[in-house]
């Protein structure tokens, strides 16, 4: 602790600095982290136990995968910055370093960790629940539900099991394994947004992924990069709807779709997707018309399970013959007739 110089580390709270200041957090920055360098160059070779060595692990973790060096520098002369993109499965919890950071929407973030369940869509109950971290390939929504449907011992071998999901649980393993176990899949197709208003989506190419070649409408053939994109630019013309300037037969959607085919088609390893549906991703909800025949129960409802009686409404108001037809009022629901006179 003695050759530490960036906080004082027997006290709890931030380091006071000027944190308006960006040169000060530079600088705090790069102490902190040659602090956390120097106690792992002292622990190198030493034998420590399970739980001690999960904290030096963890110590290396947390000071290199927020940092990076900073301009002009190579790191060998310990000047660092905080880094300009986000670590893959960053640890954000020192306490919980299973926790991770969860993205619903671009709005609506989170931290913590994913539910998974199997719901049967007419009774509302759960037949199987995994629980994961928030982020990584592994804990996709696609990837944890092939398992839970693999586990579950509620499902039988009727050929005729309907499998729904959204749109998330459309990947070509999951759809593989689905079919693959005799079930059929009812899973919402991924909508896909055109790049240009009335340009064309990647439904429209022909995807080769055993040669990794995409084929344009207009017949142009080009491969597939390493990170799964495709140029057409050397036959697109700007002022022709499609490639070598032929109208593919697609009526007035190929029209506008020049930049669409020059930036390509993301065709990331998917062999195992279906064609796409005939409705064009268009179908609200789910791509069969089949629904669920009641809303599923939520936390703490209460079912009806037989119906109420229902009060009929009160006769309206006879008056007594010789009496006024309407009764005087004495107070909050108090009515009598009046008097009669001797």
């Amino acid at each position: 602790m003695a050759g530490l110089k960036g906080h004082d580390y027997a006290t709890g709270g931030k380091p006071d600095i000027a944190w308006d200041d960006p040169g000060a957090r530079d600088l705090l920055v790069s102490a902190l982290v040659t602090d956390a360098l120097t106690v792992l160059e002292q622990l190198a070779g030493v034998d420590l136990d399970p739980g001690q060595g999960e904290a030096v692990a963890l110590l290396a973790l947390v000071a290199g995968q927020d940092v990076e060096p900073a301009q002009g520098s190579d790191g060998t002369d310990r000047r660092w910055r905080i880094a300009r993109k986000v670590a893959q499965d960053r640890v954000i919890s020192t306490v919980d370093p299973q926790a991770r950071h969860a993205h619903k929407s671009r709005e609506k973030k989170q931290d913590g960790f994913k539910a998974h369940v199997v719901v049967e869509p007419d009774t509302g109950l759960i037949t199987a629940a995994a629980l994961t971290m928030a982020a990584g390939a592994d804990n996709s929504d696609a990837a944890r539900g092939i398992e839970l449907l693999d586990a579950d011992t509620t499902i039988t071998d009727d050929p005729d099991v309907q499998v729904l999901a959204d749109s998330a649980y459309g990947s070509g393993d999951m759809l593989a394994a689905v079919e693959t176990a005799g079930r059929v899949a009812l899973i919402k197709p991924m909508p896909i947004q055109r790049p240009v208003p009335g340009g064309l989506t990647i439904d429209n190419f022909t995807v080769d992924h055993t040669a990794r070649t995409v084929t344009c409408p207009a017949g142009a053939t080009r491969p597939v990069s390493a990170k799964g994109r495709v140029n057409f630019g050397a036959v697109c013309a700007l002022s022709a709807p499609c490639g070598h300037g032929a109208r593919p037969p697609l009526g007035d959607e190929s029209s506008s779709s020049a930049s669409t085919t020059r930036s390509g088609a993301n065709t990331a390893s998917e062999p195992a997707l279906p064609p796409p549906p005939p409705h064009g991703r268009t179908v609200h909800r789910l791509a069969h018309p089949r629904c669920p025949p009641r809303p599923l129960p939520r936390g703490d409802e209460e079912r009806r399970l037989v119906d109420t009686a229902r009060r009929l409404d009160q006769p309206a108001y006879t008056p007594t013959p010789g009496t006024a037809t309407r009764p005087r009022e004495l107070g909050h629901d108090l009515t009598r007739p009046p008097r009669r006179r001797p």
